[in-house]
């Protein structure tokens, strides 16, 4: 076997990144995760691990919940976090929030 002609072996990432259909992909799911992050710091304790940052459509950010009681909270802290996602160039184009109720296997 000619070991001289096999190339080095390539990082997931670095292949799917040179697609540019995945590229775009990836880039969405770090930058959903990184609002993700954001958004668990803003909520208070006993929501963070019922809600999850689902997508972005346009300027609604949409979260997903476990329970109507939840959507209701999150819906009530809209326009708090709002506020506070102005402070982040990334963010500051969100002008609002839906949340959905889903279930999120917790």
């Amino acid at each position: 076997m000619d070991h001289e002609n096999e190339k080095e072996p390539q990082r997931v990432i670095d292949l799917l990144n040179a697609n540019r259909n995945f590229s775009y992909l990836i880039k969405k799911a770090q930058s959903l995760l990184a609002l993700q992050k954001l958004i668990s710091e803003m909520l208070p304790p006993e929501l963070q691990i019922y809600c999850r940052v689902v997508n972005i459509h346009g300027t609604c950010l949409i979260l997903a919940t476990s329970s109507g009681a939840n959507a209701t909270r999150l819906n009530y802290l809209a326009p708090e976090l709002i506020q506070r996602l102005r402070f982040h160039d990334q963010w500051r184009h969100i002008q609002t929030i839906q949340a959905k109720v889903m279930n999120l296997n917790i």
